[in-house]
């Protein structure tokens, strides 16, 4: 008997050295039950996930972009037409055609750097930007996703996005030709913007959801929904106060408000090219 005990003492103390050399050959491998099993790596916290914060800050900045200049077209209001000439076709909330709506309308004078287009002109500029946002989501966007995928699309619109905003102050350059060249100019501009915000609107939040960790998709939509909507708070006071500047008497005109949402285009297309995400 005294033989067999020693005997089991001698295989319980080799299985031991067994097993804590497989530990310190593996690392993530433990013995459960006297079998292994591998431990998994516990993932982070997703507000520690690299590519869910990107995409929850892209998304908000999407929002300022298109959605985030609201407040700009409610200085010097009293100079612009009525809201209700406005196209019912017209997007709601409005962002970039609400830059545009001053822009055309505001006087021009030394220090106001408008177009002082008709109201009708201005009607028809607008209208046809809230017209090819519908025109697109509904003709092209589906197909276009399907060919290249949501990722691909956003980043075509924001890529879209930059001579958008680039196009409406060179209206000013045209306007010694005539009202009908500077609405002509404004026009190309309303066209490049229905595909951008068709492209980019749903597509960045969709982004949301394909970063999103396993396990944690509401709380980072949540996150994202929060984000987005504060950047409807802040975005008007920023952008509305660049426009304050540049129909002042200083130096700025209307390349200020125009040229800070071409260089946030620029931002939100490098932040969705380093998530890396390829959903083909």
């Amino acid at each position: 008997g005294r033989a067999f005990a020693v005997a089991d003492e001698e295989d319980l103390d080799a299985a031991a050295q067994a097993a804590a050399e497989l530990r310190a050959s593996h690392p993530a491998t433990a013995v459960v039950g006297g079998a292994e099993a591998g431990a998994p790596a516990t993932p982070p916290p997703w507000w520690r996930h690299r590519p869910a914060l990107l995409s929850i800050f892209a998304y908000a900045a999407v929002t300022f972009l298109f959605d985030g200049v609201m407040v700009a077209g409610c200085l010097g209001r009293e100079r612009a037409p009525p809201r209700e000439t406005a196209h019912p076709l017209s997007p709601s909330p409005q962002g970039f055609l609400d830059l545009v709506y001053l822009y055309a309308s505001a006087p021009r004078n030394a220090s106001v750097p408008g177009l002082a287009l008709k109201i009708n002109a201005v009607t028809a500029v607008t209208s046809l930007g809230g017209a090819a946002v519908v025109l697109f989501s509904l003709a092209a966007y589906p197909p276009l996703q399907r060919r290249i995928g949501v990722a691909r699309c956003c980043r075509a619109g924001l890529a879209a996005g930059i001579p958008m905003t680039l196009v409406a102050p060179l209206a000013t350059y045209a306007l010694p030709a005539g009202a009908r060249a500077a609405a002509g100019v404004l026009a190309a501009g309303q066209a490049l913007y229905g595909a951008a915000f068709a492209s980019t609107s749903t597509a960045s939040q969709i982004m949301v959801n394909l970063s999103s960790p396993d396990g944690a998709i509401g709380a980072v939509n949540g996150a994202g929904n929060a984000l987005s909507a504060s950047s409807r708070v802040w975005g008007p006071i920023a952008i509305g106060g660049l426009w304050a500047v540049a129909a002042s008497d200083a130096r700025p005109d209307q390349w200020l408000p125009f040229g800070v949402l071409a260089g946030g285009f620029v931002v939100t297309l490098g932040a969705y090219v380093a998530l890396g995400i390829k959903d083909e």
